[in-house]
């Protein structure tokens, strides 16, 4: 029996499925930079185009050509790029061309998926120096026996560099990135540089009492760009003091063979100083260059700051206003006195301590009611974020996204989780025991004046920058200060104060808000 007459009956291959077959990409790597310096690309750029033109495929594009890891699928930017290139079907890939498997993927069960996930849609992953055929059952078996051997030789790897990192740390040798300060020289010893000078600087700079935001205005000026945050990881890590903490020798601390930026005695003494509430103390360290005001003040009559300067003639401090149209100065122990006694005004003394206790506490208790609701929903917000980081994490896994968008929304989602955070913990106020916070609060405000008239440089501008909210404005003609702002602490007291000197029989938090921005009378000049 004739069968020709059948054969009109089988399905006609189309032009398009036989040129995706034969179109095909590219792909080299090496895992270091060492082996970018030799020709280990240009032997696999050579075999790869080789095997290409043997077996009739049409290279379309190359990918590669740089070193990156084979021990993460995730953080390979060029094989990221490469797999969205190839499975994008307007491109018509067929196949991907790699020098060895090892090249291609080094994660074992992780490559297999892809490579089953790439079969699927039709892309076949060709090696150029192994023979046997991936579409085959002989063949599938070889290349999964051929991905695993490629893993379980990375793992060993691994294993055998971090026991080598570990010995290193043991022996004071620091393998990881240098913090800030340091760098390497060309036979890889760790010096000083000119950042870590400044960083030096920085540290003596706390010893002497000098607030981290102080030091980073400082040294900003000198050309070191820190911020305030970061200003306050340099001075906790023990790196500086010579002391080495990894990961990679199960976080014991040890002492490294670098040089030390601060004796370990001065760090110690740096820690003290932090950890009072992130508060530098004093002490002995007291530093009065006559100036506390300068910068923090400003002129009633121009609104330009106040500046200072020493008159060596005299062997006085004057403020002078930095606007040159103005330049009205006034004497430093004449400005000192008067805002001495401006802060004194501020601070109420007519009201016994017991009955001032007793209303404070009963305002934060109501305040805290008011603020639970809202604490309520920032949390709700938080853990709804909580939940879609998880979320993003899972679809990573599971390869629905890639590295580089999970990376871009969990920034996202972080941001906002942080925005929120930091809202949330202005609202919370600890009153587990109210009577206690009250009376650290009056305590405190009541003893402003002294510790402005008797404290340090740090502390006189702490306890500025505490009692003030607004700016402070210093009136020469009429000798007094003036501001548009002050802490809610003050304000509160001041008027529950008021209120029972006048008998008021209302003082609800209501009340109490009605006039938060201005002060009782006295504080300041009436305004028109």
């Amino acid at each position: 029996m004739q069968y020709d007459y059948f054969k009109r009956f089988a399905p006609i291959q189309n032009e398009i499925s036989i040129s995706k077959d034969k179109t095909a990409v590219i792909y080299t790597r090496v895992s270091s930079k060492e082996q970018l310096s030799n020709d280990s690309l240009d032997t696999q750029y050579k075999e790869c185009t080789s095997f290409a033109i043997k077996n009739g495929f049409k290279v379309v594009k190359y990918f590669g050509g740089v070193y990156e890891s084979a021990k993460s699928d995730d953080d390979r930017k060029e094989f990221r790029a490469m797999l969205d290139f190839v499975t994008s079907k307007k491109n018509k890939i067929g196949a991907i061309i790699c020098f060895n498997y090892d090249r291609f993927s080094r994660t074992g069960i992780q490559a297999i998926e892809i490579i089953s996930l790439l079969q699927r849609n039709s892309i076949k992953v060709y090696s150029a120096i192994n023979t046997f055929d991936p579409e085959s059952i002989e063949g599938k078996v070889m290349l999964t026996m051929t991905l695993l051997q490629a893993n379980i030789a990375n793992v060993n790897k691994s294993i055998d560099t971090k026991r080598k990192m570990r010995e290193k740390i043991q022996n004071g040798y620091w393998v990881h990135k240098c913090p800030r300060g340091y760098a390497r020289d060309s036979k890889k010893i760790i010096h000083i540089n000119r950042e870590g000078e400044h960083i030096r600087e920085g540290f003596q700079m706390l010893l002497k009492g000098f607030t981290p935001i102080e030091i980073q205005r400082y040294l900003y000026v000198k050309g070191l760009r820190i911020n305030t945050k970061r200003w306050s990881e340099i001075f906790r890590n023990p790196f500086y003091c010579g002391i080495m903490i990894s990961n990679s020798y199960d976080y014991i601390p040890i002492e490294g063979k670098h040089p030390k930026i601060v004796s370990l005695l001065e760090f110690k003494r740096a820690m003290e100083i932090l950890d009072t509430d992130g508060k530098p103390r004093n002490g002995n360290l007291i530093i009065n260059t006559g100036l506390p005001l300068k910068g923090n003040i400003k002129c009633a009559s121009c609104g330009s700051k106040f500046t200072g300067y020493l008159n060596k003639k005299k062997q006085k401090y004057y403020y002078i206003c930095n606007n040159q149209d103005c330049r009205i100065n006034v004497s430093a122990v004449k400005a000192n006195k008067e805002f001495y006694e401006y802060l004194k005004n501020i601070v109420p003394i007519s009201l016994p301590s017991s009955l001032l206790t007793q209303r404070l506490k009963e305002l934060l208790v109501e305040l805290n009611s008011i603020n639970s609701a809202d604490i309520e929903k920032c949390q709700i917000k938080v853990d709804a974020l909580k939940s879609k980081m998880s979320q993003l994490a899972d679809m990573l896994l599971s390869g629905m996204i890639s590295n580089d968008l999970f990376k871009q929304k969990l920034h996202e989602f972080e941001n906002q989780k942080e925005q929120i955070e930091s809202k949330l913990e202005k609202l919370q106020m600890n009153v587990s025991n109210p009577e206690e916070v009250a009376a650290i609060c009056i305590q405190y405000v009541r003893k402003t004046p002294f510790l402005w008239l008797n404290e340090g440089i740090s502390v006189k501008r702490r306890v500025q920058q505490t009692t003030f909210t607004g700016h402070i404005f210093y009136d020469k003609e009429n000798a007094c200060y003036r501001t548009n702002g002050i802490n809610s602490v003050f304000h509160v007291i001041n008027t529950i104060t008021a209120s029972y000197n006048n008998k008021k029989a209302d003082l609800s938090l209501s009340f109490v808000n009605k006039s938060a921005g201005v002060p009782r009378a006295g504080v300041e000049p009436a305004h028109p």
